[in-house]
């Protein structure tokens, strides 16, 4: 039995899968080039200070823009790490080299974090109103990416170096007192009357740790975390959010931010005084939180997917997503480019899956079908009977009345398909228009698939004792003889013309019990051939059927991408 595959078609489903993959890699790369929100801290009892791309954005209490701070000023394109305020209001931050690579890129698209222990980025004391910066803590290594600070009220600084995995004590001008090392890619760390609290990520725990110079860092209390995943109820055990990335003290409540292994699309969770989970809070849906301050009285939560802030009161109540009013509505409109190229990789990814489903299941059909091929066990005779019923004047066949009723039906219903996915799918008139065109190329695609169905309704099947013939719907006659009939579970070739045939399925394009009783009988098992020889037979098929389907395919999935990109707008 042969089983060469098809080169042209093994390349060309490469090159499908190829495409799709560089359509999800190139649409990340966009989203890369947007800016998103960050870091959050608060200010005083009128404003706080959130990240958004290269700047810093002074909020107040209505969520309006108070002023800005930009990185662009020192030739930066993104914040590196945290940021926070001295008791005088000037501000401590990092400058360092953008990432250049696009693993680099990956890593920060897919909040990776960077396990390199070498960096090229320092500490800066800066002056918001003036843009004077000095150098701050000129004894530490160079800062990496990924790391935390908190300023006490004596302006001691507190940073959690993430990817070195310790913890550092510097005095108000930077100098070295202390250092703490045991801990796993700690990211984040906050006050807890006199002692701090980390979230220790990949200890996959909350360490309550000591303040003071001479026991710096010594643990007091560990809290495991852990969230049981909604997806996992074959093994209850198993804990995939268990990645404390942002945490809070409040009244008593220890208010964490879990993440799963990705260290994204993070869940809220609550524990008590005592360590022990009290209960998870909703976020919207699609969030993803990247930070947490306590302001007016109220949790704000940042989201760097919806673009929003997520209000909660201090009991856990949900207030409502807000959006900060900026003037020139660059934050709506990186909202809208976000959600195109999202949608962009989602309906990659399901185009992708919904292909590799059909695989299978064609695969299992086949091997199914395999199973049931003809038997040489009672060949003669069947034969005989066959030869018996053709007679000398050989029977001619029609297609089947479902292929010929789906060949009238299959143009209207679809163009019906075509024309309600925009009139009734689309709302927007705006959108509908841009639309238009696209459809309509759509119906001329569906016009070019269906051509072959209506073609193939006309064909009639003649079966002689010696030979079979077929006659297309340009009443062209073509013969081949039984000897040299090739075929396959998938049908048979009549001269250069491949007929779909499927001997274990009743609405075949020809009536299955006659094919089965009168035709089957004779093909010979020395002329069975593989699937991807038929296929390429096919593929040279005069009626083009199999060319129509794989131009359908090829479009559709364009067509579905396209319209994707346009209702994200």
């Amino acid at each position: 039995m042969q089983k060469s595959v098809n080169p042209i078609v093994a390349i060309l489903i490469i090159s499908f899968f190829a495409s799709l993959l560089y359509m999800y890699v190139w649409s990340g790369q966009q989203l890369l080039k947007l800016n998103t929100f960050g870091l959050a801290k608060v200010v005083d009892d009128e404003k706080f200070v959130v990240q958004y791309g290269s700047q810093l954005l002074w909020v107040n209490k209505d969520f309006t823009i108070n002023h800005e701070f930009s990185l662009r000023k020192f030739d930066q394109t993104l914040f590196t790490g945290d940021i926070d305020f001295f008791s005088n209001g000037d501000l401590l931050l990092a400058l360092d080299q953008p990432t250049k690579t696009l693993a680099q890129e990956l890593e920060v698209l897919n909040r990776v974090t960077n396990r390199e222990a070498d960096g090229s980025g320092a500490l800066y004391r800066c002056k918001p109103e003036t843009f004077q910066c000095d150098m701050f803590g000129r004894e530490l290594p160079a800062i990496n990416r990924t790391f935390r600070l908190y300023i006490d009220k004596q302006d001691q600084v507190f940073i959690a170096d993430t990817t070195r995995h310790q913890l550092w004590l510097l005095d108000k001008d930077g100098k070295i007192i202390a250092n703490k090392t045991g801990f796993r890619f700690p990211n984040q760390i906050v006050p807890q009357g006199e002692n701090l609290v980390v979230a220790d990520t990949n200890h996959h725990a909350l360490k309550i740790i000591k303040s003071a110079a001479n026991e710096f860092a010594s643990e007091i209390e560990s809290i495991v975390i852990g969230l049981d995943s909604p997806f996992d109820w074959l093994n209850k055990k198993r804990k995939k959010y268990s990645w404390p990335v942002n945490v809070l003290w409040v009244n008593n409540t220890y208010w964490v931010l879990v993440a799963d292994n990705n260290l994204s699309y993070s869940r809220l969770a609550l524990y008590n005084i005592a360590g022990k989970f009290e209960r998870e809070l909703k976020l919207p849906v699609d969030a993803d939180p990247i930070s947490m301050v306590v302001f007016d009285n109220k949790i704000l939560i940042v989201d760097m997917a919806l673009y929003r802030i997520h209000q909660y009161s201090q009991k856990g109540i949900f207030l409502g997503s807000v959006a900060i009013d900026d003037a020139a509505g660059l934050i709506a409109k990186d909202l809208q480019e976000s959600t195109k190229w999202r949608n962009l990789q989602n309906n990659t990814l399901i185009v992708f899956a919904l292909f590799v489903v059909f695989g299978f299941i064609a695969a299992f059909v086949d091997l199914w079908r395999s199973k049931r091929t003809v038997t040489d066990i009672s060949v003669q005779r069947q034969q005989q009977d066959a030869l018996k019923a053709i007679g000398s004047k050989g029977i001619w066949l029609e297609v089947g009345r479902y292929p010929r009723l789906a060949a009238k039906l299959i143009l209207p219903l679809l163009f019906l398909v075509v024309l309600l996915s925009v009139v009734f799918i689309v709302s927007n008139l705006e959108v509908r228009i841009k639309l238009i065109l696209p459809h309509f190329l759509m119906l001329l695609v569906v016009w070019v698939f269906s051509v072959p169905i209506v073609q193939m309704a006309r064909w009639r099947l003649g079966i002689f004792q010696d030979r079979v013939e077929l006659i297309d719907h340009r009443q062209e006659r073509h013969i081949q003889a039984y000897s040299d009939l090739l075929w396959n579970d998938a049908g048979f070739k009549v001269g250069q013309i491949v007929v779909p045939f499927r001997k274990h399925v009743k609405k075949s394009l020809f009536p299955q019990p006659q094919t089965t009783e009168l035709l089957v009988p004779f093909f010979s098992s020395q002329n069975k051939i593989g699937k991807w020889t038929m296929l390429k037979h096919q593929w040279h098929s005069p009626e083009k059927s199999l060319k129509a389907l794989t131009f359908l395919i090829v479009t559709s999935s364009v067509f579905i991408l396209f319209n994707s990109l346009v209702l994200g707008e």
